[in-house]
């Protein structure tokens, strides 16, 4: 199993969760950040919960700063079949699953946790009709009004 946690501060409660759990030899903890190359990012780290690869801004933003990345197509086109894909990358997800095209049907289960960010362009149909190409029937979970 790999984990990739971008902000290193939550990479390394990640590793102490695993090191607590004695899961080092199941899970492999990776601090990169999932995009559609490895040339690395600049990553807005927040300080709380949850940081984005660098694209808007905003007011949460306590420092920017250069991180590893790693192409999430690569990773899937290692492997033949990939049991379970849990994808929650803040806001990153538009264009790292359309770079992905083609490599999708690899995967059994997939969970997106899908952001839509205020001024961007929304692509969650394109997303939605590349999983119904790749095979997936989909259920969702939206919360809110818009």
């Amino acid at each position: 199993m790999h984990a990739f946690e971008a902000d290193p501060n939550i990479y390394k409660t990640l590793c102490n969760n695993v090191e607590i759990n004695n899961l080092q030899d199941k899970i492999k903890v990776e601090n990169k950040a999932i995009w559609i190359n490895d040339s690395g990012v600049l990553f807005d780290v927040e300080g709380g919960y949850s940081g984005q690869i660098h694209q808007h801004g905003h007011d949460l933003v306590k420092e920017t700063i250069n991180i590893p990345s790693i192409s999430l197509g690569k990773i899937i086109g290692k492997y033949d079949k990939i049991d379970f894909l849990k994808l929650d990358i803040e806001g990153a997800e538009n264009k790292v699953l359309l770079n992905c095209h083609g490599l999708l049907e690899r995967i059994e289960y997939i969970f997106i946790e899908w952001h839509s960010i205020t001024n961007d362009e929304q692509y969650l149909g394109e997303i939605l009709n590349l999983l119904k190409e790749e095979g997936f029937r989909y259920r969702h979970c939206f919360r809110g009004k818009r």
